[in-house]
């Protein structure tokens, strides 16, 4: 039954000799407020559909035109059919129209289907306290309850059994229902106490609709968005996901609200208009359009009994993005940039007068300001940033983000595996369908497997797509940077795309079957990955889930063998939404380097992937990353270990400055002090038991100790730190 249902006829009746005024609700600030067609103050459920108001009576529905006035149909209530109406819905795409009604006791209390071509009505389910429909693909939600029963939100069946099963237990007196362009319902209760506004993702939505057999959602598995001072009749997104409701408290004023982004414990919404007549309560509310914004095509209504439909809007528009900023990706080297704004914003109402603000999520890699109309962007160091710039004019602002990307610029004598060796017509890519099983660029060799059965691969490929966009596995083979590294330092756009098997890791060797030393390489996000993060689909969540404060990560973990035995491990995040302050949330989407230094000499590499979102089946995130310019030292120089080395040992290691030998025995040794590179960079005599050798005047980094008594040679690494 419709909440305070007893209370809302009572209003109903005594109300009904209100004559309609110019407006019967104070606009709150920055709002203003009209009533519509003020001669139609008999209303009970309404809908807007783009220039059409549709308006019950409790008899007959009216379609109007919002400008004139003009009735354009009617569609008669069932001949003998005593009922109040209790919802509207209206898909003018679909020339469909929902209304629910219910009667005293609540046992024929009905659903139709209006054809609004016919206007042929169907009965399509009985649902007692029915109170609310929306339509999320397909699946029809209603939201209702019968006196004195917890409301709840069903799946309606239509099939005729009335086999209604219960989507969410919301508890408490029947409230309105609402989806946004994502599919997320939102939801202000009406409890009595405690009321607030909720969301329930779509994700989790669809989870309990396709699963019979699921526990209903509860209220704790939305995310609160807002409390509220009182109960809610009822609320609505528009289609640029403002969030509207109407709050009504019987001893103060009624309000209509917008909430205002923010999240969790306070009031969080924006007053859009009040009223506080004797017998004013506001009911449903609906929406078009960007309801911000003036204009006849934007606006939020919403109706209180006796009186006509009222409208609100922003009074002035909003500046819009006209030019939006494309990443930038940078060497260190580069120390600044400047971008001009002009052009960037525009106001459509008001003459372009902007004053702007900007800041950095990472100062320390890229401190953000304005001066004179120009954004300055200041590299300090390696990383990624997001960027944002917020553009006010005329007293009201829109903000928009870019992400900035900063790279080193690596010199020295190596041999660089960039894949511009490989040789790829445009726009395509290799996954290993010819059987090779393998590919090498430079001197780096990179395992393929490939599946003709199934037409899948895994390990490493090699692409030059470049569709930052495309979401979904169709798109796994293209970078979220949509290119290779740096085209013009690597002179190309190839780059390799790795997709690590469940059950291992990714394997790079090298041609010559000896260690080397690996500077380290670039890498970035494909697409498939990076959007599946940044918006969820249907196997990943979104990260940061929907309050944004998830603490997910996906990371690439690196580590390497040596002679059988394995290297530490370098870990680096592709993404990482666990800090404290959540502006530092990020999602790679640039070319980033990896310093593989500290893994010494290493005759092959090994990759592979985590993430914090993860299923039945492993891991949902996607299985992808992108990987581009691997710089490869010096082969290890070919030496026979002596017996002795498990006797002897240098410590400490790391160390800042010298390390000690320590042999257990009386015998002196030749050293030589070989980098990461194989150059032997200094000489020593004679050094026995117990003497230090001094490496305070070497640069932080890999050495090689190799220790030489007779013809026997002893190797240890060090690591200056």
């Amino acid at each position: 039954m419709k909440k305070l249902f007893t209370i809302a006829l009572a209003l109903f009746f005594n109300a009904a000799f209100i004559n309609a005024q110019d407006s019967y609700v104070t606009a709150g600030s920055g709002y203003v407020a009209e009533d519509i067609l003020p001669t139609q103050n008999m209303f009970s459920t309404f809908d807007i559909a783009g220039n059409h108001l549709y308006g019950h009576d409790g008899d007959t529905i009216h379609k109007l035109d919002m400008e004139t006035g003009e009735t354009l149909a009617k569609y008669g209530k069932p001949a003998g059919y005593a009922s109040y109406p209790s919802f509207l819905y209206v898909d003018e795409a679909k020339n469909e129209m929902w209304a629910g009604f219910t009667v005293s006791g609540n046992a024929n209390d009905r659903i139709y289907h209006i054809d609004l071509t016919t206007g042929t009505w169907t009965h399509e389910a009985t649902l007692a306290g029915n109170f609310d429909l929306v339509n999320l693909n397909g699946y029809l939600l209603v939201s209702g309850t019968v006196y004195g029963t917890p409301n709840n939100i069903f799946l309606l069946d239509t099939t005729g059994n009335n086999n209604h099963r219960v989507i969410i237990e919301t508890t408490g007196n029947s409230a309105g229902i609402s989806l946004d362009q994502f599919g997320n319902l939102y939801y202000a209760t009406s409890l009595g106490e405690n009321d607030k506004l909720v969301r329930w993702s779509y994700w989790n939505l669809i989870s309990v609709i396709e699963d019979s057999t699921a526990t209903p959602l509860q209220l704790d598995n939305a995310i609160k968005l807002s409390n509220l001072p009182a109960g809610a009749y009822d609320c609505s997104v528009d289609d640029t996901n403002n969030v509207f409701m109407t709050i009504n408290a019987l001893t103060s004023d009624k309000v209509l609200a917008r909430w205002n982004g923010t999240y969790f414990d306070n009031l969080n919404y924006d007053t859009v208009a009040t009223t506080n007549g004797d017998y004013d309560w506001f009911t449903m509310v609906k929406t078009k359009g960007n309801a911000l914004n003036p204009g006849d095509e934007n606006g939020v209504y919403t109706l209180s009994y006796a009186h006509p439909i009222v409208k609100a809007n922003g009074d002035n528009y909003s500046p819009i993005l006209v030019e939006p900023f494309e990443t930038i990706q940078t060497s260190i080297e580069t120390e600044y940039l400047f971008v001009n704004l002009d052009g960037h914003f525009t106001d459509p109402d008001d003459p372009d007068s902007f004053t702007y603000w900007a800041y950095s999520s990472e100062d320390g890699t890229v401190l953000a300001n304005v001066l004179n109309g120009e954004l300055e962007l200041y590299f300090y160091n390696t990383g990624q940033a997001t960027i944002t710039v917020i553009a006010t004019n005329a007293e009201r602002s829109v903000s928009t983000e870019f992400v900035v990307g900063v790279y080193p610029e690596i010199t020295g004598d190596y041999t660089v595996a960039d894949f511009e060796d490989l040789g790829l017509p445009t726009n395509s890519y290799w996954n290993g369908s010819n059987g090779e099983g393998q590919f090498t660029s430079g001197n780096a060799v990179f395992k393929n497997s490939y599946s003709p059965d199934y037409g899948s691969w895994s390990d490493w490929a090699y692409t030059n797509m470049a569709d930052d966009s495309t979401t979904g596995y169709a798109n796994q083979f293209s970078a979220i940077a949509a290119q290779g590294f740096d085209p013009i330092v690597s002179e190309g756009s190839t780059y390799g795309v790795s997709y690590p098997s469940s059950w291992g890791a990714t394997t790079i060797k090298f041609d010559d079957n000896k260690a080397h030393t690996v500077k380290g390489f670039y890498t970035t996000n494909s697409t498939y990955a990076a959007l599946a993060m940044k918006n969820g689909d249907a196997f990943s969540k979104k990260f940061g889930g929907e309050s944004g404060y998830d603490p997910d990560w996906f990371k690439l973990s690196i580590w390497g063998h040596h002679n059988g035995t394995q290297t530490d491990t370098i870990e680096y995040y592709l993404a990482d939404f666990r800090f404290n302050n959540h502006e530092n949330d990020y999602i790679i989407e640039t070319w980033q380097w990896i310093e593989l230094t500290s893994l010494g000499y290493v005759d092959s590499l090994q990759m592979s992937l985590s993430s914090s979102d993860n299923g039945q089946w492993g891991m949902n995130t996607p299985n992808y990353y992108c990987a581009d310019n691997f710089y490869v030292g010096a082969a290890e120089v070919g030496i026979t270990e002596s017996a002795e080395s498990a006797n002897v040992n240098v410590y400490p290691n790391p160390t800042q400055s010298q390390v000690k030998l320590q042999s257990g025995s009386n015998k002196s040794y030749n050293v030589s002090i070989v980098d990461y590179t194989g150059k032997v960079i200094r000489q020593l005599t004679n050094i026995s038991n117990g003497q230090n050798i001094d490496l305070s005047e070497q640069a932080p980094g890999l050495y090689i100790l190799q220790l030489y008594a007779g013809n026997k040679i002893i190797t240890k690494r060090i690591i200056k730190q």
